[in-house]
């Protein structure tokens, strides 16, 4: 008896609970997701002149970051409720491949900021835009990244954390692009607009 209780208790419960707990956490984020966009509208048609409207926009849209990997971190643990998994660990691709992006972020942060009309109008305008050209390139390669590493992950039960934390990022970053995307054309309709990119 007690070894039907401790697997009902280690083993069945566990998984239901990431089972039942996959569809409401997914509803929840596209719920954000959909008040961001209603903010994001609201705050391109003040032309980002309104920061608590942009802001709002900005906060509610960086669940798309969650909009993938939450439904993987949910199969994950319904596959091995014990597979490991750091959320807040990044992957090698932050330090190396996808550093420039942060690097034009700052490029167009000081543009924006200078006391300079062509710099802080046209150039920063011009950053912003290579900015969103880079996260669009950023997100389709952690998506050629993360669709592999979240079927090695399944395949191996989920039993490497190594290949579960890069599945997660990859798949956390490829949807947050759509935060950034907003972050970059608020950015260009207006440089001073006073909101950060969601990706960092």
């Amino acid at each position: 008896m007690n070894i039907v209780v401790d697997f009902s208790k280690n083993e069945v419960l566990p998984r239901l609970n990431y089972l039942v707990g996959a569809p409401i956490a997914l509803t929840y984020r596209a719920i954000d997701i959909a008040i961001g966009a209603v903010g994001g509208l609201a705050a391109i048609c003040t032309l980002g002149m309104h920061r608590e409207t942009t802001n709002f926009a900005a906060k509610h849209l960086s669940s798309s970051k969650h909009l993938l990997s939450t439904p993987y971190f949910h199969l994950l643990r319904v596959i091995n409720p014990n597979a490991k998994l750091d959320t807040n660990k990044l992957s090698i691709m932050d330090s190396r491949l996808f550093s420039r992006v942060g690097r034009i972020d700052d490029a167009a942060y000081g543009y924006s900021s200078s006391n300079n009309f062509l710099e802080r109008h046209v150039c920063s305008r011009l950053s912003y835009a290579l900015l969103a050209i880079s996260c669009t390139i950023e997100g389709i390669a952690n998506g050629l990244i993360g669709i592999p590493t979240v079927l090695f992950s399944i395949l191996t039960l989920g039993k490497f954390s190594s290949i579960n934390n890069v599945a997660y990022d990859s798949l956390s970053k490829t949807s947050g692009t759509i935060g950034d995307l907003f972050f970059c054309a608020i950015k260009l309709i207006n440089p001073q607009t006073n909101t950060s990119l969601l990706l960092f």
